[in-house]
């Protein structure tokens, strides 16, 4: 007997090449999705020494460096307990250069707690 995920797979396997109700962009996220279970827990996750943060117990200069430097638009915040005890995070866009002192009251908390 074929489980519900299985059965999925086949109809989007079969229906999905002959269906023009999903752009192949579409069919490729779908079937990314319903294969997700299948791969390994480190091809999705970021190893904790790659995480792009900000430190605030780094000088305001190397803040500044960090923010104008990363391609994301959300920072961890961390201080010196660094990327064990996160404090919460940051928008990019709300923080400019400008606003580096206030960032100690401007990160967002995380709603789940330890």
């Amino acid at each position: 007997m074929m489980g519900i995920r299985e059965s999925i797979l086949a109809n989007a396997g079969e229906e999905a090449e002959n269906s023009e109700h999903f752009e192949e962009n579409e069919k490729s996220m779908i079937r990314s999705v319903l294969t997700l279970a299948e791969r390994p827990i480190l091809g999705v996750m970021i190893p904790r020494r790659d995480i792009e943060r900000l430190d605030i117990s780094q000088s305001k200069e190397e803040q500044r460096r960090q923010l104008q430097s990363t391609p994301y638009s959300r920072l961890l915040v961390v201080g010196k307990a660094g990327v064990d005890e996160p404090l919460g995070y940051i928008n990019k866009k709300t923080c400019s250069t400008n606003c580096l002192p206030m960032a100690n009251s401007i990160f967002r908390r995380p709603c789940a707690s330890r």
